[in-house]
């Protein structure tokens, strides 16, 4: 067996780096280079195309919005899944943004502003006027409110520092979103997807205030379900912030535990049975049979309980041992 062929593999970094909304505007094709690399590297984390085709569904078929949670401890695979989903939706020609961070409304309206305006500089360029103008809509009623509120000489001066926090809003969000979905499916995409990561850095950092976190969060999540639409939000957080926002806003929790998509990676890893799959056999997180192909290799990793976003550097040397 050629190894070399096995390189992307065996050299994939660990964890994935999750980018965010200045990194998806200024440096867009690195961003789409790294999430290809580790989404073609991504091992299965559990039964993920039930989790595709149920997303799938729900943002081209029910005609309403949707949220999804992806749940789980560090380094069990929840950028890894979020990027393989968010690649696999990408295929299926749904306007996808990749998971990225963000600490304030402005950087969840921008980092989807400027990946679409990044999606459509590659082929349906006829749409990136309208792009714009929607995005000046929503921050140019932002800004004008800052103005009149900090007097036009102080905010002139804070935007040219760079230090100037607009004032977006929940529903600003809802609408920028609604707006930007339906002129992508104008550029033929069948719905849109927006992918968020890392929960507990948003929580940690959000300005002005924790408590101001939920009370956004909770309005965007509301606001989403039932609402007309193509377009859905899945959010990955770990398991100390669910417990966080289970203690401080359980009605929060329990709106997205309804949502179309609630996928706890930790839970994968608790099964204990074995599986075949065509030549390949696991039991008990031993190989018992030849893995003929590659694809039997990638399946045997989650059931010995490495993790998805985890090196497979210590599986690769018992296949390659016995081809």
């Amino acid at each position: 067996m050629d190894n070399n062929k096995l390189s992307p593999i065996l050299n994939k970094e660990s964890i994935l780096k999750t980018a965010n909304a200045l990194e998806l505007g200024q440096s867009p094709q690195h961003v789409l280079e790294r999430y290809e690399v580790y989404a073609h590297t991504h091992v299965p984390l559990g039964d993920t195309d039930r989790q595709l085709k149920s997303l799938q569904r729900v943002i081209t078929e029910n005609k309403t919005c949707a949220v999804g949670t992806i749940v789980g401890p560090y380094g069990y695979g929840k950028t890894s899944n979020a990027g393989h989903l968010w690649h696999d939706l990408s295929e299926q020609k749904i306007m996808a943004i990749p998971p990225f961070v963000w600490v304030n409304l402005s950087e969840l309206m921008d980092a989807v502003y400027h990946w679409v305006r990044f999606e459509l500089s590659l082929g349906a360029k006829q749409y990136l006027g309208e792009l714009e103008t929607t995005y000046l809509k929503y921050r140019q009623r932002s800004m004008e409110e800052m103005s009149l509120k900090l007097g036009a000489e102080t905010f002139q001066e804070l935007m040219t520092q760079g230090l100037l926090l607009l004032d977006i809003r929940p529903n600003d969000i809802l609408g920028f979103y609604s707006d930007v979905c339906a002129l992508c499916e104008r550029a033929g995409y069948a719905g849109m997807a927006v992918f968020t990561d890392e929960l507990q850095v948003t929580l940690a950092d959000y300005k002005p205030s924790r408590d101001q976190f939920f009370n956004d969060l909770f309005q965007i999540v509301a606001g989403i379900l039932g609402r007309p639409g193509y377009w859905a939000l899945i959010v990955s957080m770990n398991d100390d912030t669910e417990a966080t926002i289970n203690r401080m806003r359980a009605d929060l929790l329990q709106r997205m535990q309804r949502a179309a998509l609630y996928f706890r990676v930790r839970d994968t890893y608790n099964r204990r049975h074995h599986r075949v799959y065509g030549d390949l056999t696991v039991r008990g997180g031993r190989i018992v049979d030849k893995p003929y192909t590659l694809k039997n290799a990638f399946l045997f990793a989650p059931q010995t309980g490495h993790r998805s976003g985890a090196s497979l550097s210590a599986v690769w040397p018992q296949i390659l041992q016995i081809q």
